[in-house]
């Protein structure tokens, strides 16, 4: 398939992702997205906890329905915006007005818009043959390892950058563009000592780079250092300080558990897909990602649990609405299945 052809709706749920910009050049084409936080499409009168939905007494029968809400939830952007202005209207905040509060949120959501919880990006570029995509992959690992001047063009049968720019065919053309030869040799002393920083920096970080595969696809990884004085991750039994966790709520055992990023010590940095090389954020968080069957609570379906007690000839009759046990990706929180599919399916196309 012709990458212009390749539609939001052909690799990605609508429902959960939005197609914030296509930008193409003559060899390369950048989708920019956007993921649509899951809690804009919550119960909000059942999730949030603390709400007194019903109350009443008949005789010396006081029954009241309240909400437990969800004990942890990442919270959306309209809610920045709307403390902001009650902070403007209480006169807690006194150096912005709500006019200050709302132009800001209409210039802030015209970039990034308020239900979205992340972008990312996915950048497809195309090349002559499959020849010259497999040094083009190769490169981005060579780039960081043996410096930006070191590495070959694609097509240039192993020629580097810093031999093209010696070239006396390549300079002459240069000078008949108007630019003379001191330019061209204080560009090539600029690019050495930005590459030769790179390098020497990339070293220092301990990160390392490798080729590999993704499934069957040649590909690149970057493996991150890993800290020697890491601290051992304290298990965590139950939800602890002002998290709103209520004994009512049953989790399930392993609510608390948690992986270590990224995923096998390494990022995919790219992928090779015949004469296609995929490179983008959406790769990196393949690795970065917690898996689809993490748990969290569910934003949309909820049960009842009914306490009875009695004092001084009261009876009180609670009945407490708690959000039911689910997975991020029932729920359409960013996860690592649904990341996987969306590049698999982004491959098809390319191979279709």
């Amino acid at each position: 398939m012709k990458i212009d052809n390749i539609k939001l709706e052909r690799f990605a749920n609508t429902e959960r992702w939005k197609l914030l910009e296509k930008a193409s050049s003559a060899r390369q084409t950048l989708f920019k997205l956007g993921h649509i936080n899951p809690e804009v499409f919550m119960d909000k009168e059942k999730a949030i906890g603390g709400n007194i939905v019903e109350e009443k007494r008949i005789g010396n029968v006081i029954e009241t329905t309240k909400t437990v809400g969800l004990f942890k939830r990442q919270g959306m952007r309209s809610e920045i915006y709307e403390a902001l202005i009650a902070g403007v209207q209480l006169g807690v905040i006194r150096s912005k007005t709500v006019k200050d509060i709302e132009e800001l949120r209409e210039m802030a959501s015209a970039v990034h818009p308020e239900e979205l919880d992340y972008s990312t990006d996915i950048s497809v570029a195309e090349y002559d043959n499959k020849e010259m995509a497999s040094e083009a992959l190769k490169n981005l690992a060579e780039q960081y390892t043996k410096g930006i001047l070191d590495t070959s063009l694609p097509g240039m049968s192993g020629t580097t950058i810093e031999e093209i720019l010696k070239n006396p065919l390549v300079r002459a053309e240069a000078e008949k563009q108007g630019t003379d030869p001191e330019t061209i040799e204080k560009t090539l002393k600029d690019l050495r000592e930005a590459s030769k920083q790179m390098v020497e920096q990339v070293k220092e970080s301990g990160t390392k780079y490798e080729v590999g595969k993704f499934g069957k696809y040649p590909a690149v990884y970057v493996i991150p250092p890993v800290s020697l004085d890491r601290k051992k991750e304290v298990k965590r039994e139950k939800p602890t300080g002002a998290g709103g966790y209520n004994s009512r709520v049953k989790l399930p055992p392993d609510a608390f558990k948690r992986e270590e990023y990224p995923i096998n010590g390494k990022m995919l940095q790219g992928i090779q897909v015949e004469k296609y090389v995929l490179t983008g954020g959406l790769l990196s968080l393949l690795n970065n990602t917690p898996s689809g069957s993490a748990f969290c609570q569910s934003l949309t379906k909820f049960k009842t649990v009914t306490e009875t007690t009695h004092l001084d000839g009261i009876t009180y009759i609670e009945h407490w609405i708690t959000p039911t046990n689910s997975n991020l990706k029932t729920e359409g929180y960013m996860n690592r299945d649904e990341v996987e599919d969306m590049v698999k399916k982004f491959i098809s196309l390319l191979e279709s």
